[in-house]
């Protein structure tokens, strides 16, 4: 094997280089070939990774948090190259639909390992995300997080800017077409699922399989605003779904229209406005996990 580590130095504070020192002792004790290549601006992992099978790299391993590995997997998709993840970030929520361990170490074990699933990505405008993406709210959510309460940094950031979002936020009129079945919703948010988790540990697609070719959308309707607050620490056990207002759907074309401009996230990112439509790629990427997971 020929490894390539693309790491974010500043994911979870600072933790990726934190954390380097012991996982590269673990793979010179191995005799792992390894090249590691520390990103230096936003996009940055995208070219990188994109070079990794014209380099001879035979894996990649990304060291970050979601927005590294979305940008591991958009450089990397269609190349050949299989993926390992040592989770380092705030959220780190693919991770856990994949069952990785949160400790590096034994998350290097498993991405140097033998058994690699094929998980599949999805797109909108261009763009690949492999875990979660949606409209409203959670992108608004993110878009605070990143930037005026980025000074909070991670899971405080995020947290923080829910509770902001939860006062500030008033739903939105949604024309949605999934695979073909038009719907019209007023609604908080909107979110398309390839994995289980977002938001740091939140489970708002509790039934999510990557590797099924299906998005799991789940549609959060307006209601009182007190209704979503004791709504809100129920999605952390996945137990939202059974709430009237929430709607789980599933589909592997999904096109969102509105009224007005609504911002849209992909992996706790934002990156464009509504009107979109979300995709399952022709594509699937390897990704080593644990053998009992997928």
């Amino acid at each position: 094997m020929r490894l390539l580590i693309i790491a974010n130095p500043i994911s979870g504070k600072g933790y990726s280089r934190t954390i380097w020192p012991a996982l590269q002792e673990r793979l010179n004790l191995l005799g792992v070939e390894h090249t590691i290549v520390w990103t230096e601006r936003p996009g940055h992992a995208i070219s990188i990774a994109r070079e990794a099978a014209d380099s001879g790299f035979t894996r990649a391993l990304a060291i970050g948090g979601d927005g590294t590995l979305r940008e591991v997997v958009q450089g990397a998709l269609s190349t050949g190259i299989d993926l390992g993840v040592v989770p380092a970030g705030s959220g780190n929520d693919f991770s856990r639909t994949m069952g990785l361990p949160k400790d590096p170490l034994a998350a290097l074990d498993v991405a140097l390992g033998a058994h690699v699933a094929r998980v599949n990505v999805g797109e909108l405008g261009g763009i690949v995300y492999i875990n979660v993406a949606g409209c409203g709210f959670d992108a608004e959510v993110a878009a605070l997080a990143a930037g005026r309460l980025r000074f909070l940094g991670g899971r405080l950031s995020y947290l923080t800017s829910v509770l902001v979002e939860l006062c500030a936020y008033r739903p939105r009129n949604f024309r949605i077409c999934i695979d073909g079945e038009w719907i019209s919703r007023r609604a908080f948010l909107i979110a398309v699922a390839n994995g289980r988790f977002y938001g740091c540990g939140m489970m708002i697609a509790p039934e999510a399989d990557p590797a099924d070719g299906l998005f799991d959308i789940c549609i959060v309707s307006a209601m009182p605003r007190v209704s979503l607050v004791a709504a809100l620490p129920k999605i952390y056990s996945g137990t939202h779904v059974t709430n009237p207002h929430v709607e789980m759907r599933r589909g592997s074309c999904v096109t969102v229209e509105t009224d007005a401009p609504v911002q849209c996230q992909a992996d706790g990112e934002v990156v464009t406005v509504c009107p979109i439509e979300f995709r399952v790629s022709g594509h699937s990427i390897g990704v080593a996990c644990p053998a009992d997971r997928i």
